[in-house]
């Protein structure tokens, strides 16, 4: 069986690279320089034979992604590797294959999702180039905040801290309608960009 028309990437491998997100990842969004913000779904292991599976899949899925090594850490003896996703496309292709698998940080990935293509539908109702002359939604979107973006990421926060039963509850509730408000601001981008860009 294969998984969105790639005949070189089976559903058991996104099963396993799901497995591999929930268990050995993170699904987040960074809180960068200047109160901006950019998403990024990352793995982070010092086996190479298990993180080279994963960058393979990585590659046959057409999903650019960037490798950070780290020497040994708190006395040990191996170096640690991240495999990062975060690109904006990259992003959207990568977590709508995984979603039906993942378990852990489904909630997580979905709300990441929203939030990315709400920003990729804004860059590209904006027209013109980056300064290498690239369209600007293929950048990482890390562009000035808005006040919804931080509530997006309070959300985010919360739902990655379950052992705090107050305030996980409240994300929770929050996810739903911050979800669909997410689909609906990207809607109305793609309906009347110039007229979004002008309320902006």
């Amino acid at each position: 069986m294969v998984e969105s028309g790639n005949p070189q990437v089976t559903c058991c491998e996104l099963a396993w690279a799901a497995c591999l997100v929930d268990g050995e990842g993170s699904v987040t969004i960074y809180k960068a320089a200047k109160n901006a913000y950019w998403g990024c779904v990352t793995v982070i292991n010092t086996d190479a034979g298990l993180l080279g599976k994963y960058t393979g899949i990585l590659t046959r899925l057409g999903v650019p992604f960037y490798l950070c090594t780290r020497g040994p850490r708190n006395g040990g003896n191996l170096s640690c590797t991240d495999v990062r996703v975060s690109r904006a496309n990259a992003l959207l292709t990568f977590i709508d294959l995984l979603l039906p698998h993942l378990v852990a940080k489904r909630d997580r990935a979905q709300l990441l999702r929203e939030w990315v293509n709400e920003k990729l539908q804004e860059a590209l109702a904006r027209p013109g180039c980056d300064s290498r002359g690239r369209p600007r939604y293929t950048r990482r979107l890390n562009r000035r905040a808005t006040e919804y973006d931080t509530d997006v990421y309070a959300v985010m926060k919360a739902l990655q801290r379950p052992g705090h039963p107050n305030e996980h509850t409240w994300a929770s509730n929050q996810f739903e309608k911050m979800c669909s408000d997410l689909r609906r601001k990207a809607e109305s981008w793609q309906k009347c960009p110039a007229a979004a860009c002008d309320a902006v």
